[in-house]
């Protein structure tokens, strides 16, 4: 049995709107893994990256890429990540806000470039909203910088 392909991602999330939001006086930005959060950094550092793999086959309704693994959320051809806000407090996370990354316009040719390339899919995303508030719903097209000009590794 052959092994699915995989490709790793690296989301770099900037512009950190900072630990204090509301009632929140220790916010904490982390991925969701399955149904728990990890990897969580305070809300004031400059930056964050967060790297992590999927496999990949393919869709068998539409035969486009179908991202699988415990970061990737939501139903085949609608497939998305979550960025998470909260507090952890005696490591038990706290949430008030998921960030959605959607994923469903990566092609193949998007995905087959990454693989090949052994390079990563980046996305830089402003993590900040128009108000000062951390980002959550789904993130807009003018929040995210996807690279997808990952080259073959000569």
């Amino acid at each position: 049995m052959a092994t699915e392909p995989q490709v790793t991602f690296e989301f770099e999330c900037v512009g950190m709107p900072g630990d204090v939001f509301g009632e929140w006086h220790h916010v904490r930005l982390g991925i969701q893994e399955g149904k728990i959060v990890v990897d969580d950094v305070p809300g004031s550092v400059p930056s964050a990256v967060f790297r992590f793999a999927l496999r990949v086959k393919a869709n068998p309704k539409n035969g486009g890429p179908n991202l699988l693994g415990p970061h990737a959320q939501g139903k085949p051809g609608q497939r998305f990540v979550y960025l998470c806000w909260g507090e952890r407090r005696d490591d038990v996370w706290h949430g008030f806000r998921r960030a959605k990354v959607q994923l469903a316009h990566l092609s193949w040719d998007d995905i087959q470039r990454a693989v090949e390339s052994g390079q990563p899919i980046r996305a830089r995303i402003s993590m900040t909203g128009t108000r000062g508030e951390p980002v959550s719903a789904t993130v807009k097209p003018e929040q995210i910088e996807w690279d997808l000009k990952s080259e073959a590794v000569l």
